[in-house]
């Protein structure tokens, strides 16, 4: 499964990397696979002050035809038909394109919908669910647990329905969901069970159960092998690749794309976190942000690396910076490659000094921003902590009658059960006890 971060980090830097401006604060990863905030997804790059002569051209933009003006808004990128669904006459057209655009695909887990979809287990916001038309479905190994567990004799069970009760919960909270694209991104545990299928047979339920005004499409790692035999060596990156796969009204798989499927991930915006539970949900979302902008801390290093020597009128050849390895490159790609492949985003993370002095600063930078948020979001738990603890009990005692009755009574906070059998009451139960010391 070590192969998935490699693949997917090819993947996201494959692209030549001096094609935008580099920025060291907008990556976001999860497995090596990029990740948009939704805020940064519907703002400029570059938003330069509104000018007499922008404010005269949309002055003249609104005496345009109707026909005109709908043909300019097939044109407009994602930001600017954001703020047109807020502030112009044509905010429904402008909304329509923008939530049909199909390029943009927003992101949910799999476990999720699984688990019911409730309420408390999400850190997104609800009401922006139900205008998703373009969704992906990150598919993790919990999920393929659910519906294609293997029982102690070996044998594989198919639960068809717990596939239907998740397409139930998915259109409950995505009413408006067209596309869908299940992605996953590690290689299946039950591949013996697959019967010379591309697809494995857990995820093939799942689109057997989809409901058919769905259009659904799998993405999967995919490996190149000779000759079809068994592998008996660890597996190599470069003969691992992203296959997009759609079933076909004849039983069969059909290769969509055969070189990775070219869209924009976006995490959607998150729910209002308050309260008590509120509280300590926001500072568990906050963690895991941190760590996702961590993570692509490191893989855009690998990239202002290769854009440092090649990204320039006369490149210039390098060896690799990682101590102990003298690999030679001559190409823009081939140190991407590599790094991916040997060392992993995690390098720079523990030697920032082996980049080149002019790009010290910017990660620098951004590292210690990040470590004084992981500081800050530690500050805030441990006074959690503290008056949970506190001799007495009186601020525990509140602290819980708070819990339960924003579990009980609270909508945005819905478990599907009784506050306190809940599993967000017994992990923050586990969070406080004196013994823990994860934060």
């Amino acid at each position: 499964m070590w192969v998935q971060g490699v693949c997917n980090l090819l993947a996201t830097l494959s692209k030549p990397p001096w094609t935008k401006p580099l920025n060291w604060d907008l990556h976001m990863t999860i497995d090596g696979e990029g990740r948009i905030p939704f805020h940064l997804y519907v703002t400029y790059e570059d938003d330069p002050p509104c000018t007499s002569s922008q404010a005269t051209l949309l002055s003249r933009f609104s005496q345009l035809s109707t026909e005109l003006q709908l043909h300019v808004l097939d044109f407009c990128s994602a930001p600017t038909l954001y703020k047109m669904m807020y502030a112009s006459m044509l905010r429904i057209e402008a909304a329509k394109r923008f939530w049909s655009d199909s390029d943009t695909y927003y992101l949910i887990k799999a476990y999720w919908l699984f688990g019911g979809g409730h309420s408390a287990y999400t850190c997104y916001d609800l009401s922006f669910m139900a205008y998703v038309q373009n969704v992906e479905i990150e598919y993790d190994l919990r999920s393929d647990d659910k519906i294609a567990p293997i029982r102690q004799d070996d044998v594989l069970e198919l639960d068809y329905n717990k596939a239907r009760e998740f397409w139930r919960t998915f259109r409950m909270r995505f009413p408006r969901a067209k596309k869908v694209v299940v992605n996953k991104n590690w290689e299946s545990l039950t591949i013996r069970y697959q019967n010379d299928e591309p697809i494995a047979c857990s995820l093939k339920v799942l689109v057997e159960t989809c409901p058919i005004n769905l259009e659904i499409s799998v993405l999967v790692l995919v490996e190149v092998s000779s000759g079809g035999e068994k592998r008996t060596a660890p597996p190599i990156a470069k003969n691992w690749h992203r296959v997009l796969y759609r079933l076909a009204d004849d039983g069969e798989w059909r290769k969509v794309t055969t070189s990775g499927f070219e869209r924009k991930t976006v995490l959607m915006p998150p729910k209002r976190f308050y309260g008590p539970v509120g509280e300590f949900k926001g500072l568990l979302h906050e963690q895991e942000k941190i760590q996702l902008q961590l993570t692509g801390l490191g893989a855009v290093a690998i990239e202002a690396l290769d854009r440092h020597y090649f990204g320039k009128e006369h490149p210039e050849p390098f060896h690799c910076p990682a101590s102990g390895c003298d690999v030679y490159f001559e190409k823009a790609g081939q140190w991407t490659q590599h790094a991916a492949e040997a060392h992993g985003v995690e390098m720079f993370m523990a030697r920032p000094e082996i980049l080149p002095h002019a790009l010290q600063h910017g990660f620098e930078e951004r590292k210690n921003n990040l470590t004084k948020e992981v500081e800050a979001r530690r500050r805030k738990f441990r006074k959690i902590f503290d008056d949970w603890n506190e001799e007495g009990g009186e601020k525990r005692r509140e602290l819980e009658r708070g819990w339960i009755h924003q579990l009980d009574t609270d909508e945005a906070w819905n478990t599907g059960v009784k506050g306190t059998d809940s599993e967000l009451w017994e992990r923050f139960n586990n969070m406080m006890d004196p013994t823990w010391s994860g934060y």
